[in-house]
Formats: C-alpha cells, sequence, structure tokens
C-alpha cells in the first residue's frame, strides 16, 4: 500500500473551526514553500486544500466529496488518506494533519503507517507556525475501533 496517512473525520466539519485551520494550513504551505519544498497544483480556500508533491493528491475539504462506495463507514463519517512515499512534501501533509487535528479536536482522527519519528519534521514546521501537536500519535497498526467513541461523540452532538 506504501507510506500512507489516513484519518477519520465527520462528513462535515464546523465551518468555523476549518477556517481557522485553513489559515494555518496556508502558513503551512509558506513555510514548506520558503524551505523549498515544491507542492504542485496547490489550491487553499475557506473550504478546502489541495496539494501536491509528487506522489497523491492531499485533499481535505470542510464538506467531503469522498463517497463511502464498500459501506464500511458510520453514517456521518467519511475515511480519507493521502500516500506520500515520504516524499518532500510529506512534511507539509504531517504539518497539515497537525494543524487539522489541533483546529478540529475529536472530529477528526489521524493515523499514519509511519511512526511518531516520521512526523517530527511537520510536527515542528506546525510548532513554527503557532500549532502545537496536541494529541498522542497513533501509531502503525491502531485498532480504529477503539479510537472511535470521541469521534462518533463529536458527529452526534
Amino acid at each position: 500500500m506504501g507510506y500512507t496517512h489516513s484519518w477519520r473525520r465527520a462528513r462535515e466539519l464546523d465551518a468555523k473551526a476549518f477556517a481557522a485551520a485553513m489559515a494555518d494550513c496556508l502558513k503551512v504551505v509558506d513555510a514548506a514553500q520558503a524551505r523549498g519544498i515544491v507542492l504542485e497544483d496547490l489550491e487553499v480556500e475557506p473550504d478546502a486544500i489541495f496539494f501536491n508533491g509528487s506522489c497523491e493528491t492531499f485533499v481535505v475539504e470542510r464538506v467531503s466529496s469522498r463517497r463511502d462506495h464498500l459501506g464500511m463507514e458510520p453514517a456521518g463519517f467519511v475515511f480519507e488518506f493521502c500516500k506520500t512515499a515520504h516524499g518532500p512534501y510529506d512534511v507539509a501533509v504531517t504539518a497539515c494533519l497537525v494543524v487539522l487535528k489541533s483546529h478540529l479536536g475529536d472530529a477528526i482522527l489521524v493515523t499514519s503507517n509511519g511512526g511518531i519519528h516520521d512526523w517530527q519534521d511537520g510536527i515542528d514546521l506546525a510548532a513554527e507556525i503557532g500549532v502545537a501537536c496536541a494529541w498522542d500519535f497513533l501509531p502503525s497498526g491502531s485498532d480504529w475501533g477503539e479510537t472511535l467513541e470521541p469521534l462518533e461523540r463529536a458527529v452526534r452532538s
């Protein structure tokens, strides 16, 4: 499957929290580009962020357009992912995921098949723009079922 970051989230995210996250993601993008990281097909809008760096496009929309074609997600949830193949833009992807988790809290659950050492540069980049990594990192092989309760509460509220 390759090196992948994945997240489960509410299909529709809070507009105010998402707008704040997008403002910080724009700071992440600017800081990454200042480091010489190439981000292709870049769009940061009030309701979405898109960019690529060599593998898959990182996409997060306030109201997800992704459909659960297999019927595996509980109602109100969506599963999303981005394979980065450890490319240079992985730093921007992980930093944006730190930002999203910081702003959205229990409305998003982030994991990766990388470990904390793979995320450290992204965590540091997020810290540079003033966003601390505010959650316990879920290591490779996390059991989604054990971690969905806060997300389910956030979706239902």
